[in-house]
């Protein structure tokens, strides 16, 4: 009777998901048609096939489509995220209803242009789905604005928003940590002692905190913390935000079995990934590192514009080297040999498939992606130039680009570097 039971829950999954790619299907063609113009970004959350053998927990996942709407008045506009797809519809018109609310201030400002009002708005939005294994779907959305603020001034401002699709509630910082307080105080110190000693004269590292938790934003490689409206800019004017890897904060997060971060499965992200090898090839022939949105042989002045530069480049062996103010590139350098393109990324900074920066050993690294192309010594005169710790540089080779692993003399991992193809 169990195995008669087992067949069962695996046929009726099965039909399940050729009814969902059948419906997916229908709603594309369907679109087309219509000649729909909205950008749509499809998450087709499937069990795995694993699933299939998990006899108690077969659990139904639904098909989430995001829409972005662009409401405008002359140049201004603002980009709202809007869900649809969702079995339930009383959960999917609830958080496009909470949405729309957060932005009610932003929207408030774009009516009063419309009517005249001199000024200017641009409000964009990046949202994305994080499959969770309990159900617990989290959606992550941060809106950028831009220009005339709800208080009459000229600025930038975040706003940042979570939401559970299980149940359509927001998703507070109080579901990500074990114990607010402890985490409070950790970061707080992490912050004076990171981001806080690399600031500008003209800031002060006592402004960083405390850190605003109830501000929080899952993001892929972490967790990112944006400063409210008018509390605390960049040199830049924009508005603060601090990035933190998940692997920074790992004693703080709650990672117990059920929990929001464990759900969408952030404790695998701390180990090194079983495909590690196959992963990190791939990622490294697309010319990128996780987290930072730089690619090997593109124009570095595109990324400048968007980021602004922390401070003026430097001199460096290969060329100069960027250093940019978005928080994701804290401890992570660009390089450039012509002043135009970008031939190398180094992070000291780095979780690159469970390859953490200041925690892997060579011998894990060797282990999970095999004996390297090339070892190069790192002496103290090479040390100085290229701003890292003695030890050795391994080298990895693969199609249009080199990853180039450096340990320091105790063996362990100190950055990541990948650079175009080519010699040292």
């Amino acid at each position: 009777m169990e195995a008669a039971a087992i067949r069962r829950n695996r046929d009726s999954f099965i039909a399940y998901c050729f009814k969902l790619a059948t419906i997916a299907s229908l709603l594309y063609y369907t679109l087309k048609e219509a000649k729909i113009m909205h950008r749509r970004f499809h998450f087709c959350m499937i069990l795995l096939l694993a699933a299939l053998m998990n006899l108690g927990s077969l659990s139904v996942r639904a098909e989430a489509e995001i829409e972005y709407i662009r409401e405008e008045a002359g140049e201004s506009y603002v980009l709202l995220p809007a869900l649809s797809g969702l079995d339930n519809a009383f959960v999917q018109d609830s958080v496009n209803s909470q949405i729309r609310k957060a932005m009610e201030p932003h929207l408030n400002t774009l009516l009063l242009l419309s009517s005249g009002v001199p000024g200017s708005l641009k409000a964009d939005a990046n949202a994305e789905v994080f499959p969770s294994d309990n159900g617990h779907h989290l959606m992550s959305v941060l809106f950028d604005v831009r220009g005339r603020q709800p208080s009459g001034r000229s600025g930038q401002s975040y706003v940042p928003l979570m939401f559970d699709l299980a149940d359509g509630r927001r998703v507070s910082h109080e579901a990500l940590f074990d114990g607010e307080s402890d985490a409070l105080a950790f970061i707080g110190e992490l912050t004076l002692n990171g981001p806080g000693e690399g600031l500008s004269n003209y800031l002060s590292a006592d402004d960083l905190v405390p850190i605003p938790l109830d501000r929080v934003l899952v993001r892929r490689t972490g967790l990112s913390f944006y400063y409210p409206d008018g509390s605390l800019t960049w040199l830049s004017g924009k508005s603060a935000s601090l990035h933190y890897l998940y692997h920074e904060l790992e004693s703080v997060l709650d990672l117990k079995e059920g929990s929001t971060l464990s759900g969408i499965g952030i404790p695998w992200l701390l180990d090194i990934d079983p495909e590690c090898a196959q992963k990190v090839r791939k990622t490294a022939e697309s010319g990128i590192l996780p987290g930072l949105d730089a690619r090997l042989g593109d124009e570095i002045e595109p990324l400048i514009l968007r980021h602004s530069l922390l401070y003026d480049p430097e001199g460096f062996p290969e060329g100069e080297a960027y250093f940019l103010e978005e928080d994701a590139y804290r401890g992570s350098t660009l390089i450039s040999d012509n002043g135009i393109r970008i031939s190398g990324i180094l992070s000291r900074r780095m979780n690159l498939f469970g390859l953490i920066t200041g925690r892997t050993g060579k011998a894990e690294a060797f282990s999970a992606l095999g004996g390297p192309g090339a070892v190069l010594p790192l002496d103290s005169a090479g040390a100085q130039a290229y701003g890292l710790p003695e030890g050795e540089i391994i080298i990895y080779t693969y199609e249009g680009s080199e990853l180039r692993l450096c340990f320091d003399t105790a063996g362990l991992l100190d950055a990541i570097w990948l650079r175009l193809g080519g010699g040292i």
